[in-house]
């Protein structure tokens, strides 16, 4: 098969289609340390917000201070620290049951309801 630019093209040439379209608009701020990701995802017939809040760090035994800090700064904030689904898992879960429920029997996706 011959390599273009168009990637698109390349998977639909061997026989892969899309099975959502999304689009995501994010908003991203900084305080401080911190890195807030404010995402918007239009799936055309609902729409998904998501946020996240990180902590660049150099090594990994910084990684337990940088989540205690990211705790500490989200319950100053007022936001409920739960787990939440990744947009395409979101996706799954609301449009395409059957396989959302295979993911979570192979232990690859974990239901937090």
């Amino acid at each position: 098969m011959e390599i273009d630019n168009d990637l698109s093209s390349q998977l639909e040439a061997l026989g892969y289609k899309p099975f959502c379209v999304c689009t995501t608009t994010r908003l991203k701020h900084k305080n401080g340390e911190f890195i807030i990701d404010l995402d918007k995802v239009d799936f055309q017939d609902f729409n998904y917000y998501i946020g996240e809040i990180e902590v660049m760090v150099n090594t990994k035994e910084e990684v337990g201070s940088a989540i205690d800090n990211i705790l500490v700064y989200a319950k100053q904030l007022g936001l409920m620290i739960a787990p939440v689904r990744g947009k395409v898992i979101e996706y799954l879960k609301r449009k395409r049951p059957n396989h959302y429920q295979k993911l979570i029997s192979a232990g690859v996706v974990f239901d937090h309801e």
